[in-house]
């Protein structure tokens, strides 16, 4: 199944479910009558926040790079323009 139309944006969505689906089984690590000791719960919280900071510099990455390209276009257009002004 390919949801987006593109196979950036598709990996994309499969990187976000897979740090969803890893973020919640840490959520398990948390209940007492699994993991009793508060050490192990603690490295737990790190790794579950690792995970997290993970896929928004992911995500955020994403944005910036979808950013520059546009407005790396933007500047060529200009730029051609300019030098077409100029050379008339």
């Amino acid at each position: 199944m390919r949801p987006m139309s593109t196979l950036s944006r598709n990996r994309l969505e499969l990187f976000n479910e897979f740090c969803v689906q890893i973020i919640t089984l840490h959520m398990i690590c948390f209940n007492k009558d699994y993991v009793p000791g508060r050490f192990e719960r603690d490295v737990m919280g790190w790794s579950m926040l690792f995970f997290i900071a993970i896929n928004v510099v992911w995500n955020m990455g994403s944005i910036f790079r979808v950013q520059f390209l546009g407005f790396r276009l933007i500047f060529i257009r200009y730029k051609n323009q300019f030098l077409g002004f100029v050379k008339s």
